[in-house]
């Protein structure tokens, strides 16, 4: 497999801002000066019976799996 392809799926970046209500945030990549992306899912466990809850800082380092949009 590409190494280009898998560096582009799983990327190491840096919050910039965080959305509690949609539990969302976006994240900077300094490795593409600084790109900002878009609202990125933060993942949870635990969200049924067990809740658990956690949102990243601002300027916390985040791993980003950014999968291929299929349409």
């Amino acid at each position: 497999m590409d190494t280009n392809f898998i560096k582009n799926i799983i990327r190491i970046g840096r919050v910039s801002s965080i959305d509690v209500n949609t539990n969302t945030a976006r994240v900077a990549f300094s490795d593409k000066d600084d790109l900002v992306s878009g609202n990125l899912m933060i993942v949870n466990r635990g969200s049924m019976v067990d809740k658990d809850y956690w949102i990243p800082d601002i300027d916390e380092q985040v791993l980003c799996l950014m999968l291929p949009n299929k349409s």
